[in-house]
């Protein structure tokens, strides 16, 4: 619990000094927390009534449209991968699939946000046909 605070708290300050990176990853054994953390940085990122320091947003309300569409997984601009197969991997057709939808313009949002759930479990190439 502790290094998730310490997540929020850094992307907190980098959303505060308007200095967010592209991309983040997040590490750790608590598939949940971290899928949590995730979704709550795309919620504040597209919020129509973020909470805000410095004049830029740091949170986000989970009462607006955006922030409950997130929540629901029914968000536009908001893309998943996830383990899906009987292996249990992220396959090579999901991140192309996702690539695909990434590289559009938003289209309920300001930002586009494409997050990979146990991107551990990406598979790089396809399996050789025996």
């Amino acid at each position: 619990m502790r290094n998730k605070r310490k997540g929020v708290e850094l992307l907190q300050r980098s959303l505060a000094c308007g200095r967010l990176g592209h991309a983040y990853l997040f590490a750790g054994d608590q598939l949940e927390e971290l899928e949590s953390l995730a979704r709550t940085l795309a919620k504040t990122l597209n919020c129509r009534k973020p909470r805000q320091n410095r004049r830029r947003a740091d949170d986000c309300c989970d009462a607006c449209l955006n922030c409950r569409k997130i929540d629901h997984d029914t968000h536009a601009d908001v893309h998943w991968a996830r383990p899906e197969s009987k292996s249990r991997i992220v396959t090579v057709e999901q991140t192309r699939e996702l690539m695909r939808e990434i590289q559009l313009k938003p289209t309920e949002a300001e930002y586009k946000v494409a997050i990979i759930a146990g991107a551990d479990r990406l598979v790089l190439k396809p399996p050789m046909p025996s």
